[in-house]
């Protein structure tokens, strides 16, 4: 579901052409938006619901009253 999302509004979701989402390498600065916690140096991971592209105010910790209200997520919804 992510590489489909990605592939078709990606582009509308991060602002940005579809050149930035080609390669993980590119795709990296986009990683504090969409739940990446850093747990060293070498790595880390996602945390599923601490994504601030979810959150009307771009929290990145779960807020039920906020969760899918992201005017980002309106835009790409009305677009689509």
């Amino acid at each position: 579901m992510a590489t489909r999302l990605r592939k078709h509004v990606g582009d509308l979701i991060f602002d940005c052409s579809k050149l930035d989402l080609v390669s993980p390498e590119s795709r990296a600065k986009f990683r504090d938006r969409i739940g990446w916690v850093q747990t060293d140096e070498d790595s880390g991971h996602y945390k599923l619901w601490h994504a601030k592209i979810l959150h009307k105010d771009g929290q990145d910790k779960f807020d039920r009253d906020a969760v899918f209200l992201n005017p980002i997520l309106m835009r790409v919804g009305t677009s689509v």
